[in-house]
């Protein structure tokens, strides 16, 4: 939350103080990789680690500020754990893992919406640095089965996640509507989304290319 209001204030500050004429709207395609924050992910899918794809846009509201949404795709497949094999240890008075078995596919797929404001500054006419803030919405669907017969119905749940916040640098390619980018981003889970329990919150690092519909404002 101090974030945001920090934010919030470098904004406004520079709104006023800049040209009012604002920017071209853009839209972005964006492809790269995702961490997810959840803490038993590894057991069933190895890594915390997945690619992602999407797009973003933006609308100006000045020559610096963007009123800024994104969607991005988090995807992985993997084995899950069938059972696993513990033994009591009296002396520290738990449970202690000894094996597991893994049978079957998993399959997990992730939506993060993520809406909010991107501010810009220019190094120069080719190179612009950003940072963004705002709300997140997620949507989860995972799926189950083993080799053995026994299949487990998909699991899915969404709702509001929590915040974002992210930083950019942009090279522009000039006397053109393009340019590309790159971005990294944190989706801040406060709160268990709807039907699903645990941190579902993830980072991102994203390259991508840019288009601007008005080359005029470019």
């Amino acid at each position: 939350m101090k974030m945001i209001i920090a934010l919030g204030i470098v904004l406004t500050i520079n709104i006023y103080a800049q040209n009012p004429n604002p920017k071209s709207p853009f839209i972005s395609l964006i492809g790269g990789g995702t961490i997810t924050f959840h803490e038993d992910f590894t057991e069933d899918y190895d890594s915390k680690i997945g690619l992602s794809y999407g797009f973003n846009f933006g609308f100006p509201l000045s020559t610096k500020l963007f009123l800024y949404t994104k969607a991005t795709y988090f995807s992985t497949s993997g084995v899950p754990t069938a059972y696993r094999m513990n033994y009591y240890d009296s002396a520290s008075f738990s449970w202690v893992p000894m094996s597991q078995k893994k049978d079957g596919s998993a399959s997990y797929s992730q939506w993060f919406i993520n809406v909010g404001l991107l501010y810009t500054y220019e190094f120069s006419t080719e190179y612009i640095f950003s940072i963004a803030g705002g709300f997140t919405y997620t949507r989860i669907r995972e799926t189950r089965s083993s080799n053995y017969g026994w299949v487990e119905y998909p699991a899915s749940g969404n709702g509001l996640l929590g915040y974002f916040g992210g930083a950019g640098l942009e090279k522009r390619f000039i006397d053109t509507p393009f340019s590309i980018f790159s971005e990294y981003q944190i989706n801040i889970s406060i709160k268990d989304i709807k039907y699903i329990k645990g941190d579902y919150g993830a980072s991102n690092l994203n390259v991508g290319l840019r288009y601007y519909f008005d080359n005029d404002q470019y």
